[in-house]
């Protein structure tokens, strides 16, 4: 007899509330870690627990149907909690992932394959993507008062600052979600100038009038329980001239700066007020261009992207991939693969084909202006 559709979500609604597993055809992805070494491709997995790590990834298709279930079913918060706890990231050891012949029992197309170049991630395919203009969106109901921000009923500019954060966006996420939306892209989170944040100022640190490094972790926490993923933007390209230490230390010491790889200076000496001594965005001297082809500037970049990763981003979006070579987006895509097989990559094109982006960088997607301007005008 064959189950209505009612009857199935009731089944796996108490099933998980129980703690039992479910196993449903593309409702979760395994990634598969191993730590050791293998003398042969044939030798034997070691026997040892703690060697393999296998991280199970609810699908969001599977996360929107359990929100579903809870809703129409109206259940108190302690019922609905252990529901959606059950479908959390867990780390089984190797007896739970070996049958008695020592061969591995996940099976199914998400099990997920070495990374390698054609590699694409399968949850990315005819994903829904919901982009977030930080500073644009909402401030958090609990966040500490910003001095510079905008009421939101004044007249907009460029510059406006209406100070948005991150607790904000995690406040949102429930209807987000409901959107049926598959993952988030937020715009520069770094410290910087501007409501924007293309004007870094200091990469490595998220920008605490967002909430800092604590709120992107829970950020990410809250997403990956409402079964959704997150996109940062990868904004490496150009950073502040008048704010950025290492600019300033070029400009302050010149040609003996230790920073003089990681900018294109055409000749010493050199100043802001000398715009064709340096190169910088088109239009915009005020956002000298980094050279990220110079080992020591793609080593900070890559540690930047492994340290993302670790923390669970899911994704990077390459802004300005024009003004960097394509071997250096193919250097951060491998170092981003190396820790997170399923990360997506995409890239912004501002000139090139998206085609030319995917053939030429390692990417999976990009932005297509081209047919974006044709939509707009039409």
């Amino acid at each position: 007899m064959r189950r209505s559709c009612g009857q199935s979500r009731r089944i796996i609604q108490r099933r998980l509330i129980n703690g039992d597993q479910v196993t449903l055809e593309d409702a979760f992805s395994y990634r598969i870690s191993f730590q050791g070494k293998l003398a042969a491709p044939d030798d034997p997995l070691p026997n040892r627990d703690d060697l393999i790590q296998v991280k199970v990834h609810p699908s969001a298709s599977f996360m929107r149907e359990i929100r579903h279930v809870a809703k129409l079913e109206r259940l108190a918060p302690e019922q609905k909690q252990p529901m959606i706890a059950a479908a959390e990231d867990t780390r089984l050891k190797l007896n739970d992932v070996l049958n008695p012949d020592g061969v591995l029992k996940l099976t199914g197309r998400w099990q997920l394959p070495a990374p390698t170049e054609e590699y694409r991630p399968s949850w990315l395919m005819g994903a829904v993507i919901y982009s977030i203009f930080v500073d644009r969106w909402w401030r958090g109901a609990h966040s500490p008062p910003y001095h510079r921000a905008t009421p939101r009923d004044a007249p907009s500019t460029p510059d406006t600052i209406y100070g948005g954060d991150l607790y904000g966006v995690e406040e949102a996420l429930s209807w987000i979600a409901d959107l049926g939306v598959d993952a988030i892209v937020l715009t520069p989170i770094h410290t910087a100038e501007s409501p924007h944040r293309y004007d870094a100022v200091c990469f490595e640190t998220v920008d605490p009038r967002l909430g800092g490094e604590k709120t992107l972790a829970a950020l990410l926490n809250a997403c990956h329980m409402h079964g959704l993923r997150l996109i940062l933007d990868a904004a490496f390209t150009h950073c502040h001239c008048c704010t950025n230490h290492a600019f300033q230390d070029l400009l302050q010491n010149q040609a003996q700066s230790k920073y003089r790889e990681w900018f294109f200076v055409n000749h010493f000496p050199f100043s802001v007020s000398d715009p064709d001594s340096y190169r910088f965005y088109p239009a915009h001297p005020d956002l000298p261009l980094l050279n990220l082809a110079a080992a020591p500037v793609l080593s900070f970049f890559e540690r930047l992207v492994e340290s993302w990763m670790r923390l669970g981003v899911d994704g990077l979006r390459f802004d300005a991939v024009e003004f960097a070579p394509p071997d250096t987006w193919k250097s951060l895509g491998v170092c981003a693969r190396k820790v997170n097989p399923d990360v997506a990559l995409i890239a912004e094109c501002v000139f090139e084909s998206p085609a030319w982006a995917v053939e030429q960088l390692g990417v999976h997607c990009a932005t297509d202006y081209t047919r974006y301007e044709l939509i707009v005008k039409s």
